[in-house]
């Protein structure tokens, strides 16, 4: 009897998540267009004639390259930092979109650049470093610089057992960060959501899976970097990216006492510098 109270129980709660899904989807259709915040959107600033695809990571924007992209052109290096879908405007419209939306985001913006830029490096922080993985094989593509890939998160088993689960019943997350990292991204007022939709962790997911496959067919110049703090990624997992790409020039970078997107903390200058010494090397 208890199990027939229970599995009817489930059932309903089945059966309510998808109607709730059902009217977002409706609600979400009978929108107008999300528009873009101010601080989110994508740029393009012409240098040199290398140019750095800037691919940012999930729940963020653009806005989290500026200070690197400052930095690069001023060395005479152009930089392209695109929107990827679903991103900049509001949580709900992530809610809409998976891994092949952002994939494709990409595709289109390397597919831009390579009308006008002879070679093409690929930087990607977070989820925009599986990105680049995933874009590898354009001939234009001549390097790959990963900032905290995400190949495996110290929480990816909670993640999967819970999330169905926890979907059941909200379907957004609101983000928890330390009093520390609170203060960085409010010093450097980035853009980015709040709550993510919990839906996509699934894609976030899937293309951890997708760049793992592939690590071992990246033959092009790579340096990898990741905060040596990282409360998300374990030192482990830049070694293993480091140590399953198959290229010879390779390297890897450890920035000290930094949270996750370390590109505006800290030690941010160090990982410029770092980034930089790495593309001028390119050339010789």
């Amino acid at each position: 009897m208890i199990e027939i109270i229970f599995m009817t129980l489930f059932f309903l709660i089945i059966l309510r998540k998808i109607r709730i899904i059902w009217n977002r989807k409706k609600r979400y259709n009978k929108l107008k267009p999300f528009k873009i915040k101010k601080e989110a959107k994508p740029y393009f600033i012409k240098k040199g004639k290398t140019c750095c695809l800037l691919l940012h990571g999930y729940t963020s924007s653009p806005q989290e390259f500026k200070l690197l992209a400052k930095y690069l052109t001023q060395k005479n290096i152009s930089v392209y930092a695109p929107l990827l879908k679903g991103h900049g405007t509001d949580p709900i419209d992530l809610a809409n979109t998976n891994y092949n939306d952002w994939l494709e985001s990409a595709k289109e913006a390397l597919k831009k650049l390579k009308k006008e830029y002879d070679p093409i490096i690929l930087i990607g922080n977070s989820m925009g470093g599986n990105l680049s993985f995933l874009l590898k094989e354009d001939k234009k593509v001549k390097a790959i610089i990963s900032l905290g890939t995400p190949i495996f998160f110290k929480w990816e088993l909670t993640a999967r057992l819970v999330t169905p689960f926890l979907y059941l019943f909200k379907e957004f997350q609101r983000k928890h960060f330390t009093k520390e990292v609170k203060k960085v991204i409010e010093e450097n007022k980035r853009e980015h959501y709040e709550y993510y939709p919990i839906n996509t962790v699934y894609s976030v997911l899937k293309l951890m899976r997708l760049t793992k496959k592939i690590l071992n067919k990246i033959n092009k110049p790579t340096l990898v970097m990741q905060s040596s703090k990282d409360i998300t990624l374990s030192n482990k997992n830049a070694l293993f990216i480091y140590n399953n790409i198959k290229c010879e020039n390779k390297k890897i970078v450890f920035i000290p006492d930094s949270y996750h997107v370390f590109i505006i903390d800290k030690y941010k200058e160090v990982a410029f510098k770092e980034i930089y010494e790495f593309i001028k090397n390119l050339s010789t």
